[in-house]
């Protein structure tokens, strides 16, 4: 078993490379996960969930929520027909997302927050300010260059999401929903040059 001193002296020494404190913070939490100190350490008694878990499924719940309030403006305000349909589905995926995710969120004690994030809404403010064409573009830009997909493949490939089954098994099946409507949003962006 890895000792706490172990990860203090890893991220120490992360932090002596001059890397950027965004990296030296994921290769500290990569080396947190990766230890034994995971099981130990990071799951909350009586709930099956992890703080990681818990992390994971809020910023997961305020996302969904910044896409089913964007997909619904881009519905109904965007110029392009195209770009309607796809805000029509991408609401569709979101707002299902969301109902499994507060499914789970009962069933594991996960508790999610009921309104976006500030920046969140910022985003949604700034999209609701442009029309036509300028709003479905910005929508496209939005939904083609997320985040979700890092940020679900570095809490799956590090293992931070293996300790309840039902989150992870969520995650993995919005990584494949959310990298098609990526791959959608793309395309339809590339169209409209």
């Amino acid at each position: 078993m890895k000792s706490a001193s172990f990860i203090n002296e890893f991220c120490g020494g992360a932090r002596k490379l001059r890397v950027s404190s965004t990296v030296a913070g994921l290769l500290c939490l990569g080396a947190f996960f990766s230890s034994d100190l995971r099981s130990a350490a990071a799951v909350v008694p009586g709930g099956g969930v992890t703080k990681t878990d818990r992390t994971f499924a809020n910023e997961a719940a305020t996302g969904l929520l910044r896409d089913m309030r964007m997909a619904a403006i881009a519905a109904e305000e965007s110029e392009r027909t195209e770009v309607k349909e796809f805000a029509r589905a991408v609401l569709d995926h979101r707002t299902k997302a969301h109902a499994q995710l507060r499914t789970l969120a009962g069933r594991t004690r996960l508790v999610l927050p009921d309104q976006m994030g500030a920046h969140q809404q910022m985003q949604v403010e700034k999209l609701q300010k442009l029309k036509g064409r300028a709003l479905g573009r910005q929508f496209l830009n939005y939904i083609a260059q997320t985040d979700y997909l890092h940020f679900f493949g570095l809490e799956l490939s590090n293992g931070a999401l293996q300790t309840n089954p039902e989150v992870q098994a969520f995650a993995k099946t919005q990584q494949s929903i959310i990298r098609g409507d990526m791959e959608r949003a793309q395309k339809l962006l590339q169209q409209d040059r």
